[in-house]
C-alpha cells in the first residue's frame, strides 16, 4: 500500500502512459542515471524505442555532447561524438533535415538514404544493430540555433500524428532535464 502512496505523490493521480505524468517525472531529474531509468521506462510508455541519443549544441549548432541511454549501447562513446560532429555523414544529415523542418520526423533509414541522398558513413559501419526507423525532435534557442536534438533509434514502424505531438510537448522538457543532468 505504501508503494503506491508513494507513486502517487511521485506522479500524482496520472495512469502510467499519460503524458503529464511523463513530463512530471522529467521535471524531478537531476542525475544521470534518473533520465537513463525515465528514457527506457516512462518514455516508453509514449514512444518506445530501443536507444535515445542525447546531443547539447554549442554556438553556431555544433555538438558539444553526445549521450546515449539505452540498454546495450548502439555506439562506442568517441565514436558516436565524432559522428554528431562530422559535417556530413548520417547524423550530420539527420540534423539538417531536422532543422530545416523543426519539427518531430519519423525517418525510415534505408528509404531517406536514397530519397534524401543522406550519407552512408562510418556511423552505419560502427552500429552493432540494424537502425530502421528514428525519431528525431530537438529543440532551438532564441537564435534560432539549436541548443538540443535527440533521436530515438528503432521506433515503431509507423508513428501516428498524436505520436509526434506528444514528442513536440515532451521533448523541451527532455532538454531541460538534459541540461540538469550535464551540469
Amino acid at each position: 500500500m505504501e508503494t503506491g502512496s508513494q507513486d502517487a505523490d511521485t506522479f500524482g493521480t496520472h495512469a502510467p502512459g499519460d503524458p503529464l505524468r511523463v513530463i512530471e517525472a522529467l521535471l524531478k531529474i537531476t542525475q544521470r542515471h534518473h533520465f537513463f531509468m525515465w528514457a527506457q521506462g516512462e518514455m516508453q510508455t509514449i514512444l518506445p524505442h530501443e536507444a535515445l541519443i542525447a546531443c547539447l549544441h554549442g554556438r553556431g549548432g555544433a555538438c558539444v555532447s553526445v549521450q546515449q541511454f539505452s540498454w546495450q549501447p548502439y555506439f562506442a562513446d568517441d565514436v558516436l561524438l565524432q559522428a554528431f560532429q562530422l559535417r556530413h555523414g548520417l547524423f550530420a544529415d539527420l540534423l539538417d533535415v531536422w532543422r530545416l523542418a523543426q519539427k518531430p520526423l519519423q525517418i525510415k533509414l534505408p528509404e531517406a538514404v536514397h530519397k534524401l541522398h543522406l550519407h552512408e558513413s562510418v556511423t552505419l559501419a560502427a552500429c552493432p544493430r540494424e537502425m530502421d526507423q528514428v525519431a528525431i525532435h530537438g529543440v532551438c534557442g532564441h537564435d534560432g540555433n539549436m541548443v538540443s536534438t535527440f533521436v530515438f533509434l528503432n521506433v515503431p514502424e509507423v508513428l501516428s500524428g498524436q505520436h509526434l505531438t506528444l514528442l513536440e510537448m515532451i521533448v523541451p522538457h527532455m532538454h531541460g532535464a538534459l541540461v540538469r543532468v550535464l551540469q
